[in-house]
């Protein structure tokens, strides 16, 4: 199940959401590019690094705001969040340029993310519910084959009373019935020969 641009949990409307295993994984995509385009832009040197420095500013405000918004486990969320970057290269930039800022909120929960690491995270969050629904499936049949296997048990038990008890004693009562009958017979079968002559 996902949501996008709806309410995940306590009032929180992420830009996506996907319900797993561990609870509810937001997907902020709100990237703030302003300052990374000026900062690409401008032929200066000097501005350019000015550039950086503001947008690893804007970068760690949305961190924080990310981790602060949509890592709330005690409230359903997930103990972590995708913070999605739009670009390869922007994300590039990121991991050579900030990999510690980018450490540092991994710590808080928040995961950094581009269009192709985002797919590969979201292949292992459906390989976890995939994995988690075969574990109840599994668990619905062993339940099922404990319920039947109790069932059998009396049947058997059933089975061996009637078999072992009524059969036998229904078989050997037949033996002596079949006997006492065919001796009948043989008295009958005598006398009415006798008043036959």
């Amino acid at each position: 199940m996902y949501g996008i641009r709806t309410e995940a949990f306590a009032g929180k409307r992420p830009d996506a959401w996907i319900k797993s295993t561990v609870g509810i994984i937001c997907i902020d995509a709100k990237f703030p590019l302003d300052n990374f385009a000026k900062m690409a832009a401008t032929p200066d040197a000097g501005e350019s690094k000015t550039y950086a420095k503001q947008f690893l500013k804007d970068v760690r405000s949305h961190l924080e705001k990310v981790a602060s918004d949509y890592v709330r486990p005690d409230e359903g969320s997930a103990d972590f969040a995708f913070m999605y970057i739009p670009s390869e290269s922007v994300y590039h930039f990121l991991v050579s340029e900030a990999l510690d800022l980018l450490r540092e909120y991994a710590k808080k929960g928040v995961q950094v993310v581009s269009p192709l690491t985002l797919s590969q995270r979201i292949e292992l969050i459906k390989a976890g519910v995939h994995a988690k629904r075969l574990s109840e499936e599994a668990r619905k049949v062993q339940e099922e084959l404990q319920r039947l296997g109790r069932i059998f048990e009396k049947v058997d038990g059933a089975w061996r009373t009637f078999y072992e008890t009524h059969l036998k004693n229904a078989h050997s009562k037949a033996t002596e019935v079949d006997k006492a009958y065919r001796k009948l017979r043989e008295e009958f079968d005598l006398i009415a020969k006798i008043l036959a002559e």
